[in-house]
């Protein structure tokens, strides 16, 4: 199994409000695997349904653009620090944890520039 930790973030800063922003320490941690189908484990129910959660949403969408046939995983929640709906970023650390996963399982076809754009569309 392989590990990704993405960080809280926030870009509503004073006048700078979405054109400045800060990575807090707070993280969450999530390990992955191939697997024969999705298997979601460690998340809360409403996260657990793998049609509603914003990683293997994300994680989807990288094999849509780069035109491959998805491969599922084994997503298991490790730690998670970041609360969500509190303006810290919950779901852009959700998105690039996808992004992330689909990159390593097929075999890091994007460089950091390509990930920033996917994460930023």
């Amino acid at each position: 199994m392989k590990v990704v930790r993405t960080f809280a973030t926030s870009a509503n800063i004073g006048p700078g409000f979405d054109s400045l922003g800060i990575c807090f320490d707070l993280y969450n941690d999530y390990s992955f695997k191939l697997n024969d189908s999705y298997s979601l484990i460690g998340f809360e129910s409403e996260f657990s349904d793998p049609n509603k959660n914003l990683i293997i949403q994300s994680y989807e969408e990288v094999f849509k653009t780069l035109n491959k046939t998805i491969q599922f995983i084994e997503l298991t929640q490790l730690e998670q620090n970041i609360p969500t709906s509190r303006g810290l970023g919950s779901s852009a650390s959700c998105i690039v944890a996808g992004i992330l996963i689909a990159n390593d399982i097929l075999g890091n076809l994007l460089s950091i520039d390509d990930v920033f754009q996917l994460a930023s569309n």
